[in-house]
């Protein structure tokens, strides 16, 4: 009798275990008070195949593999905490290592950080940007873009009304296809959530440094939306840590036929799909760890031969 007793009791206490790890529904959000730095090591190995134009045979091609490898470590942090809960964050890189193949042509770079190797010749800069993230992950404001090198590169919009610093344009761009990564409400395992990204060509060209005409005719393509999908695949535990498993994926395709534009004859195609999986801490509010699978394909035609592209990145991210 004893023993049932105490083989029940085990039993109601695994259950009730069992129930307090793996809650119902979830709220997924982002977290965190003034003062958070959390790091971050990401790997990061991709392979594919490039084929171009010969340049020693012309109007015939050559193919070649294409492999990059590396790592970076980095720095989350969190400056203030609003009173609606929006994070004002920045981020920095404390060290990195990275080698790209490409046919016959190396290319080897790598900063490490304290203790590490080769040894601290370089320290790298803070970046300037500011941004402000709402609780479901949208961005919501974000300053320092002006500060960023490669910007001048992009001349001033021309408008009617207004000129708009190739910066402030950045911003719009950045602000306006900006959606939220959770939704508003609480989730139970197996829902599903979805997004749509409207991409403006216009505004993408507004702070690109491409010739005048080929901006001009970029202008008049239109870009379909990305559609991303996300779902709650349930609870598992991570260095102690107890998740949200969600697993999501995102698609996108494209195709401009030949002479869509008088300065643009030439003819794409390309086609994007990325398969995510987040390990979110739902009670700290920060990811755990973000895995992502990356698959790019690229043809273009009207160079007298045609040129493609295939990429495969994989990418990892976890929490230090």
């Amino acid at each position: 009798m004893r023993k049932m007793l105490l083989w029940t009791s085990l039993l109601a206490l695994a259950v009730a275990v069992a129930a307090s790890a793996a809650p119902e529904t979830v709220l997924l959000q982002f977290k965190g008070e003034d003062g958070d730095r959390i790091r971050y090591f990401t790997r990061v190995d991709a392979k594919g195949t490039a084929t171009v134009l010969d340049p020693k045979a012309p109007g015939k091609t050559v193919e070649f593999p294409i492999t990059v490898s590396g790592h970076a470590t980095s720095i989350v942090r969190i400056d203030a905490v609003t009173a609606k809960g929006d994070l004002v964050m920045g981020g920095s890189i404390e060290s990195f290592a990275f080698t790209a193949k490409a046919a016959e042509a190396s290319f080897s770079l790598a900063i490490e950080g304290p203790g590490g190797t080769p040894p601290q010749w370089l320290t790298l800069p803070t970046p300037p940007i500011v941004m402000v993230v709402r609780k479901d992950g949208k961005l919501i404001g974000i300053r320092g873009l002006d500060q960023l090198p490669l910007l001048p590169l992009a001349k001033p919009p021309a408008g009617d009304d207004e000129q708009v610093s190739p910066a402030d344009a950045l911003e719009r761009l950045l602000l306006e296809s900006s959606v939220p990564l959770f939704p508003d409400h609480p989730v139970k395992v197996g829902d599903v959530w979805t997004q749509t990204i409207d991409l403006d060509v216009a505004k993408i060209m507004d702070v690109t440094p491409l010739p005048a005409p080929v901006k001009a005719a970029m202008k008049t393509i239109s870009l379909p939306p990305i559609k991303a999908e996300y779902r709650l695949e349930g609870f598992e535990t991570v260095d102690r840590v107890e998740c949200a498993k969600i697993h999501g994926t995102r698609e996108w395709s494209l195709r401009i036929p030949e002479g869509e534009g008088e300065d643009l004859p030439v003819g794409v195609t390309e086609s994007v799909r990325v398969g995510v999986l987040i390990m979110f801490d739902h009670q700290a509010g920060r990811c755990q760890s973000i895995t992502q699978n990356i698959s790019i394909e690229m043809k273009a035609s009207g160079l007298g031969s045609p040129t493609a592209l295939t990429l495969n990145i994989h990418t990892r991210t976890t929490r230090e």
